[in-house]
């Protein structure tokens, strides 16, 4: 039997993620991964607007790196978007 890898998550280095802007309405992180790559992009310090995490767990893990986070009513896309339009 040979492995086979059917799913590699690969952070995007630094160098290659589009230049963040500098009026941003507000920052989205996914799950505990994301946070963490996100921070660790950015040089350690949340950008200065408002973060929203797509649900508690991630909200949770967010917190526990410094980026304090709101998280929808309900952990959906559909929530997190109507969140995101009272901005």
């Amino acid at each position: 039997m040979l492995p086979l890898v059917v799913y590699r998550m690969r952070a995007t280095p630094p160098a290659e993620l589009p230049p963040v802007e500098p009026n941003l309405d507000a920052v989205v992180v996914t799950s505990p991964r994301a946070a963490k790559l996100y921070l660790e992009a950015v040089g350690g310090r949340p950008l200065p607007c408002p973060h929203w995490a797509l649900g508690p767990t991630t909200g949770d893990a967010a917190r526990s790196l410094g980026i304090e986070c709101l998280v929808p009513s309900e952990p959906s896309l559909e929530s997190l978007a109507e969140e995101l339009c009272r901005i």
